[in-house]
């Protein structure tokens, strides 16, 4: 090492003369190169003493040690000042460039202060030990920059232990300058803070005995049309059973021949954060708006597991939307009016060896129950998820809705193999997405027949004195479910037990009293102020140690240490 540093390739200076100004290949001036960003770190924390934590590499793991090229600071000093990403074994991947990023990190990143700031490094130590302040800041130069300083050097350092006192000063003064200025005005409008308030809740208190009438008023009438509706509820519940038995007298036979089993989504998700999805028990999907305010334009991604027997000739996939009690209209949509827009259905498959691979299928047409004026089904299965008019039901938002898409080409699941069903729903930005839905299969050879769900069909072949409970349980709940009188009613009854909407007068008046109740905002300049003393009082009570960091910080920031041999 001794021959090495006493070599004049080593004593070179970087400096150039117009004799090797333009010399770059016989090595007659050094060439200035930053320390690499590992080496910069830990001779930072070397040269104060103190111990690195980086994230997730451990207390006192140096960061020329770390295994992973991903661990670094959450500043990100390694990877901004050049630390390869080890892509390839080549070290032409490191950069020795110092850009703005980098000059940041060293300026006022968390590297050196925490370092600087360690309670337990080397130089509070040094601070503690050494009384005497010249060769304090001697031993501060050697230990960064491995000489001694110079006598101005020294100078300029032993002053700075009396600059910390001035500043401390001066800071105390223009703190106490501030605070005199803003003493009165912050009285006066905490004042007018405190006269807001009174005024505000007076208002509400002289507005209250005419809300209270109106609340009164409001609920008894929301209370007798509940009984009203409860009433025309109870009253068609009591002719249901004989309207079930007409219905089922005048069933269509043929739509028995296309019976659609219930497919359990293992998982469901939407792409939109406003929108959150839920499995029920009898395997539909109910969505729930999480944000209202956001956009809501998604992609419901539902994956099933083909069951033990596997899926055996599918020639057809139903979506059912339909009425539920939890959405803002009681229809199948999210939307207020209980309207949704569907604009792209798609399915894919995957087989049982490679579960994660999915080939998308195709339909070859789609039809539908009902369609919104203006809209076309069609565009569903066009291949644009887009912001397009696809499957809607307005006109008939709070009533069940069938759409049957036709597979161009019979599919089996085998064991063990899924689908994935993903519904867009992205018209008008997502403004009307769907809300309650199920998914059903069909192995019929008619597809695009209504058709009814299997456990219906079954039940409606039997005589009605060999079905059991059960089934006519099932009977009777599809034909409610389906019967648009009875939705009526039960929405009537549902509107009503919701609550009453709240006063716009007194909702005013609240906001005028929280507005008021808003603390004044303080200063800016004298909240800085405020902070900047705090710190500056800690640093005051240990001048030596805080004339010691300065001068620490300032010299690891010095091209002498960051181009350091």
């Amino acid at each position: 090492i001794a021959t090495i540093s006493k070599s004049r390739t080593y004593q070179l200076s970087v400096s150039a003369n117009r004799w090797n100004e333009d010399d770059e290949t016989n090595f007659s001036r050094a060439k200035a190169k930053r320390l690499p960003a590992e080496v910069l770190y830990d001779s930072i924390y070397f040269a104060t003493g103190a111990t690195p934590d980086i994230p997730g590499a451990g207390r006192g793991v140096r960061a020329s040690q770390l295994p992973d090229a991903q661990i670094d600071l959450k500043s990100g000093f390694l990877a901004n000042l050049g630390r390869p990403v080890r892509e390839s074994a080549c070290e032409c991947e490191r950069s020795a460039d110092l850009q703005m990023s980098a000059v940041m990190a060293f300026l006022s990143g968390p590297a050196i202060s925490d370092a600087l700031a360690a309670k337990d490094s080397d130089l509070v130590k040094l601070v503690t030990n050494q009384p005497d302040n010249r060769t304090l800041v001697e031993e501060v130069y050697y230990r960064i920059l491995g000489r001694a300083p110079s006598a101005a050097e020294v100078s300029t350092a032993l002053a700075n232990f009396d600059a910390v006192r001035r500043d401390h000063q001066t800071l105390h003064g223009m703190l106490t300058e501030r605070e005199s200025w803003w003493a009165p005005i912050e009285e006066q409008r905490e004042g007018e803070r405190i006269d807001g308030i009174a005024s505000a809740a007076g208002a509400i208190h002289s507005y209250l005995p005419s809300w209270t009438a109106k609340q009164t008023q409001a609920e008894e009438a929301r209370r007798q049309r509940a009984a009203t509706a409860q009433r025309g509820l109870d009253q068609y519940a009591s002719v249901a059973p004989l309207l079930r038995n007409a219905w089922e007298a005048t069933f269509p036979p043929e739509q028995l021949q296309t019976p659609w089993q219930v497919l359990k989504p293992a998982s469901a998700i939407s792409n939109s954060a406003s929108i959150s999805l839920a499995i029920q028990e009898d395997g539909a999907v109910l969505a729930s708006a999480t944000r209202p305010e956001r956009d809501r334009a998604a992609d419901y991604i539902l994956e099933f597991d083909a069951p033990a027997s596997g899926l055996q000739k599918i020639t057809g996939l139903s979506i059912e939307a339909m009425p539920h009690e939890s959405l803002p209209g009681f229809g199948p949509g999210l939307h207020e009016g209980g309207n949704f827009v569907v604009t792209e259905v798609d399915l894919a498959t995957s087989a049982p060896k490679t579960p994660k691979q999915f080939g998308k299928q195709a339909f070859s047409d789609v039809r539908v129950d009902h369609i919104q004026n203006g809209f076309n089904a069609k565009l569903t299965i066009d291949g644009n998820p887009g912001n397009q008019p696809g499957w809607a039901v307005a006109g008939r938002e709070r009533e069940p809705h069938r759409a049957r898409f036709l597979l161009t080409n019979p599919l089996t699941v085998a064991p063990g193999g899924k689908l994935r069903l993903k519904i867009s729903c992205r018209y008008a930005g997502g403004e009307y997405p769907l809300g309650h839905f199920a998914v059903s299969v069909t192995s019929s050879e008619q597809p695009s027949a209504a058709g009814v769900p299997a456990p219906v069909v079954a039940a409606l072949q039997l005589p009605p004195t060999h079905r059991n409970s059960e089934q006519t349980a099932t009977l009777d709940a599809y034909f409610l479910r389906t019967s648009p009188h009875w939705l009526t009613r039960r929405f009537a009854v549902i509107r009503e037990e919701r609550p009453l909407p709240p006063d716009p007068t007194m909702e005013g008046l609240k906001t005028k009293l929280t507005s008021a109740q808003t603390p004044i905002r303080l200063d800016p300049p004298l909240v800085q102020l405020r902070q900047d003393f705090q710190q500056s009082t800690e640093q005051a009570d240990n001048v030596r140690l805080t004339a010691a960091q300065d001068l620490a910080w300032a010299l690891i920031n010095n091209p002498e240490f960051l181009f350091n041999h």
